[in-house]
């Protein structure tokens, strides 16, 4: 598979623009970053220095932090008004990779991650997908409930988070739709 090779390129892009957005303050000199300057911006990643430690399973208590997380679509046909989702932790891989099906109206609809946040206090991860349309305007989409088959990789360091919570939009109020802690 191409996905770690996937994961260290975003990995290495996302590095490079963090560290752009630290060589300067407002003013245009050089500085040391505030807090909120280096937890990513946008909620979906941690940088892991807030100072919460958790104990990964080895007693040796390191910060646990989200290093990325990427949606990939395995399959999409008509089917039903499916939502669940499992989850897995990969402990050697440093990963906990979710499998699950989330519907759509009509076979225009596909999955997307909408949300992916370590939340360190609670040591849980969560994870948000959600359906959007993918097609045009001139595109003809088949009058169907479809069933979208999707793949969550998030990458984690310092060890996996205690506790995973999965939850589907489709539009409205999003549905938690499986809940995991890590053994």
């Amino acid at each position: 598979m191409h996905r770690r090779t996937m994961l260290a390129r975003v990995s290495a892009g996302l590095g490079a623009v963090a560290l752009a957005g630290c060589v300067a303050d407002e003013n245009g000199d050089e500085g040391t970053p505030s807090e909120s300057e280096t937890d990513g911006g946008d909620g979906n990643e941690t940088d892991g220095g807030d100072g919460n430690e958790t104990d990964d399973g080895d007693g040796n208590g390191t910060a646990v932090s989200l290093a990325d997380a990427s949606l990939s679509l395995v399959h999409a046909g008509c089917g039903q008004q499916t939502d669940e989702a499992a989850v897995a932790f990969e402990a050697d891989a440093g990963e906990v990779v979710v499998t699950g099906t989330i519907w759509g109206s009509d076979a225009c609809k596909t999955a997307r991650l909408a949300d992916a946040s370590y939340h360190a206090d609670a040591d849980e991860l969560v994870v948000l997908v959600a359906t959007e349309d993918r097609s045009d305007e001139e595109e003809m989409c088949a009058e169907c409930i479809t069933e979208l088959d999707y793949e969550v990789t998030a990458a984690f360091d310092g060890g996996l988070p205690g506790k995973v919570t999965v939850r589907h939009s489709h539009g409205d109020d999003p549905t938690t739709v499986s809940t995991a802690t890590r053994d």
